[in-house]
């Protein structure tokens, strides 16, 4: 077995080792089967009649053949995690550890799934039912309850390496992750500047601005009794939510970037002068030419 990386959780060789005794004992188990079936042939008298009609249009399969398919699957899986050898390649995205596994754990359930369905489809399709397949089941079944059992470990195993590929993940995921952590970004500016504009529309720069602290320290209740502005109380009370929504969404950064690059004109200078003050006091240390400045929306706010 391949391994294209190194795994800090021990635990993923451990479950890897618990796996490859189960299937050892599903081999030791399958050949048991598989010479205990052909005795049971031979003594049957069965050997005259090896293959069994398959379907009505004259299709043949061999009981022997499907017993030993059956069986062949815990022996090469077995030889397959004998030996885990650690490779030095660029994993990519179909062949990497976690499909490989994937692949292990599913190919017996798929294989036994579709024998099932071929027996459903000849008996209700075709109306043909034979016991032989039945038994070829049963022949099969020990040896798959300990492939299964190894499934268990080695899906154990899967989730140890996607939590290992969440910490440090593979050169084929890096872009597709880099690609989505893009558009999350973009997302969030566009959201961020829509409701920008919906809550300084609400609020109005100037009253934003004067009230900047105000609004920040105190309560909602104690908000309304300080300020003097001569709005009505309904008019206030959707002023001050706006800008506390503004808070609470953490958009005061974005809003004084955004009323600084609007505020062109001698009509806006003031305006840009006091958001320009609270800038360089709530964030002193950044440059606001060096910031990532989501992009302007083109809606006019020229709001008191």
């Amino acid at each position: 077995m391949l391994l294209f990386r190194d795994y800090e959780d021990k635990s993923f060789y451990k479950y890897l080792n618990y796996a490859k005794i189960m299937f050892l004992v599903a081999m030791i188990l399958a050949i048991i089967c598989g010479v205990g079936s052909l005795i049971n042939i031979i003594i049957s008298d069965l050997i005259l009649s090896v293959t069994k009609v398959f379907m009505s249009d004259g299709m043949y399969v061999s009981y022997i053949s499907f017993i030993l398919i059956f069986l062949y699957i815990p022996i090469v899986f077995y030889f397959e995690m004998r030996k885990i050898k650690k490779v030095r390649i660029p994993e990519s995205k179909w062949i990497n550890d976690f499909t490989f596994i994937l692949w292990i754990v599913l190919f017996p359930l798929i294989f036994r799934a579709i024998f099932w369905l071929i027996i459903i489809i000849m008996a209700i399709a075709v109306s043909y039912y034979s016991s032989d397949y039945v038994t070829i089941l049963g022949y099969t079944f020990m040896p798959y309850v300990f492939v299964y059992i190894a499934d268990i470990f080695l899906i154990k195993c899967l989730i140890i390496i996607k939590r290992d590929y969440n910490k440090n993940p593979p050169a084929f995921m890096q872009a597709k992750i880099k690609e989505k952590k893009k558009l999350e970004r973009q997302k969030q500016n566009q959201l961020n500047n829509d409701n920008y504009d919906k809550y300084i529309n609400e609020a109005g720069k100037k009253f934003f601005l004067k009230n900047y602290y105000l609004i920040k320290e105190l309560s909602f209740a104690d908000a309304m009794d300080t300020i003097e502005d001569k709005y009505s109380y309904e008019d206030k009370a959707k002023r001050v939510n706006a800008v506390k929504k503004i808070f609470e969404l953490k958009l005061e950064k974005l809003a004084l970037e955004r009323i600084i690059n609007e505020a062109t004109g001698d009509y806006n200078a003031d305006i840009k002068a006091a958001a320009e003050a609270i800038y360089n006091k709530e964030f002193p240390v950044e440059n606001k030419s060096e910031s990532n400045q989501p992009q302007i929306s083109n809606s006019e706010n020229n709001q008191l």
